[in-house]
């Protein structure tokens, strides 16, 4: 997943009734609306659909849709546990952060491959 996608996607559903934010993931996964970008917006094409929005640009990020509507859903399901009203619930307060780093060659492995590209030269 785009990391620009999913902080757009998270600031869009930022602010949010439950029912409002599970419509807006469940259209941008068809197409019928967007996710607009506002911050990160250096080449992404203009469309009519973020009119609504009030700006020009926006993208459909399907897979950053999918893994934030599973995770509203999974909210509403423990709201809905705990005997709260799921009509009253919006999204209060949403972050994302990158995910950490994995290192999957050892260093070894790594500068003998580099000693290789350095004697066959670019290419």
């Amino acid at each position: 997943m785009d990391p620009h996608a999913r902080s757009e996607t998270a600031a869009a559903v930022s602010g949010l009734t439950l029912a409002k934010a599970i419509k807006l993931l469940e259209e941008v996964q068809t197409h019928t609306a967007c996710i607009p970008f506002r911050r990160h917006n250096g080449a992404v094409g203009r469309t009519a659909q973020a009119k609504v929005h009030g700006v020009v640009q926006g993208r459909w990020p399907v897979k950053s849709a999918k893994f934030l509507l599973a995770l509203i859903k999974n909210a509403q399901a423990n709201a809905e546990a705990n005997g709260l009203d799921k009509d009253e619930l919006m999204v209060k307060n949403i972050s994302v952060q990158q995910a950490p780093k994995m290192r999957c060659v050892s260093r070894p492995l790594r500068l003998r491959h580099y000693r290789r590209r350095r004697r066959r030269g670019p290419g």
